[in-house]
């Protein structure tokens, strides 16, 4: 057991009469371990499959989205979490070749340092980074609990 995680880790899955699997996925996709993630076009199951085919004698295992096609599609569900309706941007798909991500969004010190000027507060969890935008230290370090546990 890793004794660096916080007591809630360390006890998943655990219970008073044995230890029981996590469950690492959860309906639909789950993103596979080690994947490459780089900017660009996200690479989706039909590609992951067929590179891993390719090198691996064993395959991608099954998933299936219906659950996540139907919830996702629903218009009601879609306006819940600020989606754009289906007529503006078509419906949900799994294994869409419209996803294009930026993995690296640079530098967030002149977005800080712009809303800082105008009044806005922060909490910025990063020393070096704090020195680097030129703010002084107010408060010494230290670790940032929640429930008698160490968040931060």
């Amino acid at each position: 057991m890793n004794t660096n995680l916080p007591p809630s880790f360390q006890q998943l899955g655990q219970t008073e009469k044995t230890t029981l699997a996590v469950r690492k996925r959860m309906f639909g996709r789950a993103w596979p371990f080690r994947a490459p993630v780089r900017d660009g076009i996200v690479p989706l199951w039909p590609q992951l499959a067929q590179s891993h085919a390719s090198t691996h004698e064993s395959t991608v295992p099954c998933m299936n989205d219906e659950v996540a096609t139907i919830w996702l599609n629903d218009e009601s569900v879609r306006a819940a979490i600020h989606a754009e309706p289906r007529s503006v941007t078509g419906p949900w798909e799994l294994c869409t070749q419209r996803i294009s991500y930026d993995h690296d969004a640079g530098s967030m010190i002149p977005y800080h340092i712009n809303l800082t000027s105008q009044g806005y507060r922060a909490l910025i969890f990063s020393q070096a980074w704090t020195s680097s935008v030129g703010y002084k230290i107010v408060d010494e370090w230290r670790p940032w609990f929640t429930n008698s546990q160490v968040a931060g």
